[in-house]
């Protein structure tokens, strides 16, 4: 337990940990992603509450005072406020322009307004190459008119849907943060482990298989941690290449398993192999 732990210091310079690790059953590596996983949503999560939460309150303060009544019908949406009505933020600028007068925006009327919306379409616009998608606001179908019918949406209404949405912010983000980073760096760790089938062809007493791709789960933390300080901003503009990522990897690759020295004495994954953490 303790080689998992440490292992994000220790990972980063101690040889003699590599040769620990590479006598270690392969559930030990996944378990070291899970950790490592965990540790990376925490911080995506601790981000999210002290940072991006707080700018997304800041905006919908601002925004629920400026939007108007807009009433979803039969025959699509109808507002009573003067038209065209332009919603432009101090900072943001043009955010949201809403004719209902118009059944189809024609091109001059979504010209910078990345949301528009008429009576029977909301069209959204996305990329600098003005890439737009077209959401139909006539209900189709019975039951959708049943349920169209006398909706409302307002800043007090927006206001209200995202305190429900803001309540599962941090816990959905560590969640899925989590899943997508343990599958990523495991797909990595296979591919690092391609690299480490290489360097085994060197040695003279071959590794098995499991004992690599454990190597390759710790070998990768120096790669982790650069790319999640890049992630919050901590190299300006620089971003990890893979070329370099591939190159950091390998080193410590061959760190572990080129060194002079007892690595994997006992394979992973085999009974009574596995030194005590």
């Amino acid at each position: 337990m303790t080689d998992i732990v440490l292992g994000p210091v220790l990972s980063l310079y101690s040889v003699a940990f590599y040769r620990r690790v590479a006598r270690q059953r392969l559930g030990r590596g996944l378990a070291y992603l899970v950790y490592l996983s965990s540790l990376y949503s925490a911080a995506i999560a601790i981000a999210l509450l002290a940072f991006w939460l707080p700018a997304a309150d800041r905006f919908v303060d601002w925004l629920a005072p400026n939007l108007p009544e807009v009433k979803l019908t039969d025959h699509g949406a109808v507002m009573d406020a003067p038209q065209p009505f332009v919603l432009t933020h101090p900072v943001l600028g043009t955010l949201l322009v809403i004719d209902t007068r118009r059944e189809t925006p024609s091109a001059d009327d979504l010209r910078g307004a990345p949301l528009f919306v008429s009576r029977t379409q909301v069209v959204v616009s996305e990329g600098p190459a003005g890439q737009r998608r077209v959401y139909d606001l006539m209900p189709q179908t019975p039951e959708a008119r049943a349920r169209w019918e006398g909706l409302v949406v307002n800043g007090a209404s927006v206001k209200r849907i995202y305190g429900r949405l803001r309540l599962l912010a941090a816990p959905l983000a560590f969640v899925a943060c989590l899943v997508f980073f343990f599958v990523w760096k495991l797909l990595a760790a296979l591919a690092y482990s391609v690299l480490g089938l290489v360097l085994n062809l060197l040695r003279r007493e071959r590794l098995p298989y499991a004992s690599i791709l454990t190597l390759a789960c710790f070998a990768m933390t120096a790669v982790i941690v650069l790319q999640t300080l890049a992630a919050f901003g901590a190299f300006g503009s620089f971003r990890l290449s893979y070329l370099t990522a591939w190159l950091l990897t390998g080193a410590y690759l061959a760190l572990a398993m080129l060194l002079p020295g007892p690595v994997g004495d006992g394979p992973a994954g085999q009974a009574g192999t596995a030194a005590p953490a």
